[in-house]
């Protein structure tokens, strides 16, 4: 099985350039990475164009013009241009565990949809983080510079266990 990457952005390079680095290093690469852009300046261009360069598999934008908010537009527009048979949709501002795609496709199965929490950095962490795009983020659940909420601080790590208790089977509508 093979799987797409959407990457929704806005204007974000410094985080687009840090979640860029962060799908370079998977163990598993998609086939496509799609970058959603909500209709970003010219900069958000550049950086994708010189990413373009070198990236270890398909790097697409997907750009539409700046009309207001509308990231579900850019993500069905995304979609349109998705070639493989499992997608993963992300922020343009989620810095990946180096299984991220190895572990969706592991856990990936027919009715099944995979879901996945995020932990937010404070200012100051992000920062830090936006200064060594190419270094690796490692985190775990006693980092200073992530949010204080137990339940959150808990997706701060890998784990199987977890993977496996979460996995929710989809409803058919009838």
């Amino acid at each position: 099985m093979t799987a797409d990457l959407i990457i929704t952005t806005y204007n974000r390079p410094d985080a687009l350039s840090c979640v860029l680095h962060s799908v370079r290093r998977q163990t598993v690469l998609p086939l496509n990475v799609i970058v959603a852009d909500d209709g970003s300046t010219l900069e958000t261009k550049v950086l994708i164009q010189e990413f373009q360069k070198s990236f270890p598999t398909t790097l697409i934008h997907s750009w539409h013009e700046d009309r207001g908010f509308r990231a579900a537009e850019a993500r069905n527009l995304a979609l349109s241009r998705v070639q493989s048979d499992y997608v993963i949709l992300i922020d343009g501002d989620m810095i990946l565990d180096e299984h991220f795609v190895e572990d969706h496709l592991r856990f990936a199965q027919r009715g099944y949809f995979l879901q996945g929490g995020r932990v937010m950095m404070t200012q100051e962490k992000t920062e830090q983080v936006v200064q060594n795009p190419t270094s690796p983020l490692k985190t775990n659940i006693f980092d200073k510079g992530l949010e204080s909420r137990l339940e959150k601080r808990i997706t701060s790590f890998r784990s199987m266990l977890l993977g496996k208790l979460t996995l929710k089977e989809l409803k058919k509508q009838k």
